[in-house]
């Protein structure tokens, strides 16, 4: 299961690819606790595929509020330029023709179903008022413009910066009366703060949640309060703080691992949203006030959801500048400390993006064989927060890749592995992960799989000991 919307009506709208299917299907269903016999296919990516004769992808849809109509986007051929349709979700007919070159591009509806709009604008219910929400590709800032509502629709809006990229707020979720702020401004593991929708003074945000030892992650508003994820290394818990009096109310999860805020909206109570782990597959669930999360299956279960055999373990390895960093080893239970497991060390440590508990069934054949699997958090990665983020980046890079090495010889010195079977692994940025840690010490690691990796032809600084590089290749890779 992909992406999962859910509308005032109850309808749910899902992407989901059952076994032995390439394509991801959308699909429909009346109310989270139906049951799946009533779900509705609405797009067949696969079929488009067959008639068309080159490959269809849907990468985005919106339902409108009443869960009536459907936009939804698909690209053809792997191209990032793709068609947005506009559908009858009973009859399952476009009723209008598709909008051309059209690139990732959100959709909010407007509250009666009248129109939408792209790029980041929806309706605020009951003000009368838009809002305008501002990515910046991978800074992690966000912007936020507030305008009336029929100007915009007009295209004559008049818009008002309410939060700039200085203001360092990374989520934004906005109710009917407020504006909910995750800011790292002051506090470099985010703070929740939030104002009046009508009286968006940024100096006066009263501070809802204070800055702490444990990282803020999201923040999702819903009709009774708004949604907080916050981390204590991997591990998330989800809080709900009630609109009137917002003290945190922890909300009980089936396990531990990753929490993923999946859909809540200003006009409904509660929020979906789902779990994920180590050695779990993701479970989803609906929560509303004065309940437990119920469960939501949008997908048969599969054969390899839950391995009994899988363990995770969460460690801390040091550094030599003495910082501690987080690991997270995965195997069989029955691992023995003989140095003869093969390991694979990955990490990636660059914009503050973290590795969250996932399930991925992909390295059960490994696994099961005997293989260990170990994610490093390095610095330059965002488990700690802003602070873990900077330790990694420009003239702290260097940070990113020693970390690895001392996990590396961690996992030696606890003869988990040996050299001769240790791999080191990262993709795009994490490319300067394993490039780096390689050219410093070449003699740690048995095979280095740098994923299209970030490289450039000559070293921006002499990072390798040629004593140490046996005569094999040294990668030069930029660590910026």
């Amino acid at each position: 299961v992909g992406a999962v919307r859910r509308t005032d009506s109850g309808r749910l709208f899902f992407t989901r690819r059952d076994l032995g299917e390439n394509q991801f299907k959308l699909v429909v269903r009346d109310g989270a606790a139906s049951a799946s016999s009533a779900d509705r296919m609405l797009i067949d990516a696969e079929a488009l595929r067959k008639r068309a004769g080159q490959p269809f992808a849907i990468v985005d849809f919106a339902p409108s509020f009443d869960g009536s109509l459907l936009v939804y986007t698909v690209q053809v051929g792997g191209s990032e330029i793709g068609e947005l349709h506009l559908l009858d979700v009973q009859t399952g007919q476009n009723i209008a023709p598709p909008i051309d070159r059209i690139r990732f591009a959100g959709v909010g509806w407007l509250r009666d179903g009248s129109g939408f709009s792209s790029h980041g604008c929806v309706e605020i219910p009951g003000t009368g008022l838009a809002a305008l929400y501002i990515s910046l590709g991978v800074d992690r800032n966000r912007v936020l413009y507030l305008g009336e509502l029929k100007a915009a629709v007009d295209g004559k809006a008049q818009w008002r910066k309410v939060v700039d990229a200085s203001d360092q707020v990374r989520d934004i979720a906005i109710t009917c009366d407020w504006i909910y702020l995750l800011s790292a401004q002051g506090a470099p593991r985010h703070r929740l703060l939030r104002v009046p929708v009508s009286g968006p003074e940024l100096a006066r945000a009263e501070v809802v949640v204070a800055g702490s030892d444990e990282v803020l992650v999201n923040v999702a508003g819903a009709r009774d309060g708004v949604y907080l994820v916050k981390r204590r290394g991997p591990v998330m818990q989800l809080l709900r703080l009630p609109h009137a009096a917002p003290q945190p109310q922890p909300i009980a999860l089936p396990f531990e691992g990753s929490v993923n805020l999946l859909s809540a909206d200003a006009s409904q109570d509660g929020v979906l949203f789902n779990v994920n782990g180590w050695t779990l597959a993701t479970q989803r669930f609906a929560y509303v006030p004065g309940a437990a999360p119920v469960p939501i299956t949008l997908a048969r279960p599969g054969a390899f959801d839950a391995p009994a055999d899988l363990v995770a373990r969460e460690v801390t390895v040091f550094a030599p500048d003495g910082t501690a960093i987080p690991v997270s080893i995965i195997s069989r239970r029955d691992v023995k400390l003989d140095g003869n497991n093969p390991t694979v060390l990955y990490g990636y440590g660059s914009y503050g993006i973290t590795e969250n508990p996932g399930f991925n069934p992909r390295l059960l054949a490994w696994i099961e064989r005997g293989g260990v699997y170990v994610y490093a958090h390095v610095r330059g990665g965002g488990i700690f927060g802003t602070e873990w983020h900077l330790a990694g980046q420009k003239a702290n890079k260097p940070n990113t890749w020693r970390d690895g090495i001392a996990v590396a010889q961690w996992l030696i010195a606890q003869k988990i592995t040996t050299p001769e079977r240790l791999a080191i692994f990262g993709g795009s940025a994490g490319g300067i992960f394993v490039g780096m840690a390689i050219n410093e010490r070449l003699d740690l690691f048995a095979a280095a799989v740098p994923a299209v990796p970030v490289m450039v032809d000559q070293p921006r600084s002499v990072l390798v000991d040629p004593a140490r590089s046996f005569g094999r290749p040294v990668f030069t890779f930029d660590s910026t």
